[in-house]
């Protein structure tokens, strides 16, 4: 029996031939006392399924739905998560920040005596970011460096405090650092940030130094500031735009690799789903969106492009677009490409909103293709356990075996079989060269195929050393446009047809 690994429409006939739903066998082996002389028939066995049978057969009915009318339906379920994130709009950019404080020394003098004394100074630091402008917010990571350097004195301590930071105490901002130490650093992880003016941060530097001589006509205290990795985990402020732009480039296996040709899809649909989470509406700009099938020209997917779909704050998942479409699909590899844009606050409201790093626009995308389509010479290979072992073959003159299809299901098929010897690797004996195996029914009347398969005394001996069932098919439509339904049916009878050489005796 075949074994089928993928969902495809091609696979739902060729699985046709070797199913064994609802089979009756007629059972010889236990007629004895019967001579037979020249040739005997044999009633092998019957059997018949619809489509919708078939398919529970093989496990492939949960990614099918039947309506009541028998269409049935290919259900492929597609997610992308977090296409927009908070996390990626909630950061600053790293800054580098400088400040001079310089005073002209009026008296240059040599101290009689070192004594100890505070220098006090201020100045704001604003950060960049080309989306967010930060009232409020709780801070995820980041961290600042300091470098002091000075001509006033021995340094000896820096205090920097901050009415802008708090801890989880509720409590101003406040460090001591040593100066004679290298390493002047303070992580931001988990603090408060509130600011009276967008972006910025208020700091105060108290310089504690031991003045011993003042002797340069200009005095200065000189503060580098670097701050990296500053991410935010929550936020309340201001949201300029915010464009994020994907690039999907992939492609679709819908079937088996050892499938070639192509088929015209009709009347799929595609709906969009989408799952906004930000305080914010959002805009989906489709520029680009292409199917590619082997050497083809690429064809638009929509068409005309672009689309563009407004996306609303949803909390759960809502569908915002939906198309019906048809186009050619191959029937091995089919590319999909793919560009778009997604933008957070198109329209630039000013709106003061909470956003944080957990804000998502998720994608979810279901695509219904109803089995109706045109096919063009889809060509199929597969290959099978062969285990037939014949007592004495040399007593049989002629083997025949006489198959009768009925179908009801739109689909013609041209079929060739070879027997294969795997140790040998080489195909012992064409047992069908390329013949119609079974007809189409486009009219929804029965039609019925009588196939005969000859096998001599030495084509038995080749099959008898075979361990494999070589199968090529091909799948074509007629210029037809046809529907596979749940009910259409195929019958199967099968007879074979002995010619002995001389009297058997069973």
């Amino acid at each position: 029996m075949m074994r089928i690994r993928r969902i495809a429409l091609l696979l739902g006939l060729l699985a046709c031939l070797f199913a064994s739903c609802r089979k009756d066998h007629f059972d010889v082996n236990n007629v004895h006392g019967v001579n037979a002389e020249g040739e005997l028939l044999l009633p092998i066995g019957s059997g018949s399924f619809t489509v919708s049978e078939l398919m529970q057969q093989f496990n492939i009915d949960s990614m099918i739905t039947c309506s009541e009318d028998g269409i049935l339906t290919y259900g492929f379920h597609f997610e992308d998560f977090g296409v927009v994130d908070g996390d990626s709009l909630l950061r600053f950019k790293d800054l580098e920040y400088n400040e001079r404080f310089s005073f002209e020394n009026p008296f240059p003098i040599i101290l009689p005596q070192a004594f100890d004394t505070m220098f006090h100074f201020e100045h704001t630091i604003v950060f960049e970011s080309d989306n967010i402008h930060v009232v409020e917010a709780e801070m995820e990571t980041g961290h600042f460096d300091f470098d002091v350097k000075s001509n006033v004195g021995l340094l000896q301590r820096l205090v920097i405090h901050s009415p802008d930071i708090t801890d989880e105490g509720g409590r101003d901002l406040e460090l001591d650092f040593d100066l004679n130490s290298s390493d002047i650093q303070f992580d931001l992880d988990g603090l408060h940030y509130e600011t009276d003016t967008a972006n910025t941060l208020h700091l105060g530097y108290d310089v504690y130094v031991r003045l011993q001589s003042l002797p340069a006509q200009e005095l200065f205290f000189e503060v580098d500031v670097k701050g990296s990795e500053l991410a935010i985990k929550e936020m309340s402020g201001f949201v300029d735009s915010y464009e994020s732009r994907n690039v999907l480039d992939t492609t679709m296996n819908l079937f088996p690799g050892n499938a070639s040709g192509s088929l015209q899809v009709q009347g799929a649909r595609l709906k969009l789903y989408e799952r906004n989470t930000f305080n914010l509406g959002a805009r989906l700009d489709l520029d680009t969106a292409w199917i590619i099938v082997d050497d083809e020209a690429p064809y638009s997917i929509f068409g005309p492009q672009p689309v563009s779909v407004s996306v609303p704050p949803l909390s759960n998942f809502g569908q915002v677009f939906e198309r019906s479409l048809g186009g050619k699909i191959s029937a091995n590899e089919t590319g999909v490409y793919t560009v778009s844009n997604f933008i957070v606050n198109p329209s630039g409201m000013s709106n003061m909103v909470s956003v944080s790093d957990t804000s998502v626009i998720d994608v979810m995308i279901d695509a219904e293709i109803p089995f109706a389509f045109a096919m063009n010479d889809v060509r199929f290979v597969d290959t099978t356990d062969l285990n037939l072992k014949i007592d004495a073959p040399e007593q049989i003159e002629k083997l025949t075996l006489e198959l009768t299809f009925t179908s009801m299901i739109p689909l013609g098929l041209n079929a060739q079989f070879f027997a294969y010897d795997s140790e040998t690797g080489k195909i012992t004996e064409a047992l069908v060269a390329e013949d119609r195996l079974i007809n189409a029914s486009y009219d929804g009347n029965p039609v019925t195929t009588e196939v005969t398969l000859e096998i001599t005394g030495e084509k038995v001996e080749h099959v008898n050393h075979s361990d494999r069932l070589i199968s090529v098919y091909e799948i074509d439509t007629d210029a037809h446009d046809v529907c596979l339904k749940g009910q259409q049916q195929l019958s199967l009878f099968v007879k074979a047809r002995v010619k002995y050489k001389g009297t058997v005796e069973f």
